[in-house]
């Protein structure tokens, strides 16, 4: 059976009000999962301002968005862990478990979830209710 690499629209976020014992910086990925790092950079390409808008909107705090790429979960983990971010075991070979429904913007308990569904032609875009 051969594991099937997803790549995820991959923010890094600065906390500049943040003081702290983690860094302040650190990179998050909206849940939505594609097959190939081509079809999310198109996606990225095509809906810069939304993404900037769902994390920004869905930070309790100010934020300010450094990068975004697409990359798989290893290497979120490992830029992570470059920022001085204690690592989390994990299995790599396999996607992160979908916990939530993909209106769920930001795998990140210390983040709001969109207060909206997620649009099925625009993943990144939220709709008020």
């Amino acid at each position: 059976m051969t594991a099937v690499i997803s790549y995820f629209v991959s923010v890094l976020l600065f906390l500049p009000t943040y003081i702290g014992p983690e860094p302040n910086e650190g990179w998050l990925h909206l849940v939505y999962p594609f097959p190939e790092k081509e079809m999310c950079e198109q996606q990225v390409s095509e809906n810069y301002e939304e993404i900037v808008r769902s994390f920004v909107k869905s930070a309790p705090v100010p934020v300010e968005i450094k990068e975004i790429a697409c990359l798989r979960v290893e290497e979120i983990a490992k830029k992570n862990i470059n920022l001085g971010h204690d690592p989390a075991p994990q299995n790599f070979n396999d996607d992160p478990p979908l916990s939530k429904p993909l209106t769920s913007t930001i795998i990140n308990k210390s983040f709001v979830d969109c207060p909206a569904s997620i649009s099925t032609d625009n993943p990144f875009q939220c709709e008020k209710n």
